[in-house]
């Protein structure tokens, strides 16, 4: 659970605002539930998609705004 916690500050979210996030907002994705109430209930998994969800939205938000980033992970790629 604190790794999670960790992914959410690394995704621009204050411990306030994690710990809101975690406590306090509920999800349609986990039945209406806090990330917490589902973690205790065993739906790990879910909170896990939701988390990820969540920071590979705000990826590729952050990436659209700078696209020389996009250019340079490209040329990095070994697929290039």
């Amino acid at each position: 659970m604190s790794r999670l916690l960790d992914v959410l500050r690394k995704v621009g979210y204050g411990d306030m605002a994690a710990s809101k996030w975690w406590n306090e907002t509920e999800h349609e994705e986990l039945g209406g539930r806090t990330a917490a109430e589902a973690w205790v209930a065993g739906d790990q998994t879910g909170v896990r998609r939701v988390v990820e969800t969540l920071a590979s939205c705000r990826l590729a938000d952050a990436l659209s705004e700078s696209p020389g980033t996009i250019d340079r992970l490209l040329k990095q790629s070994p697929l290039s």
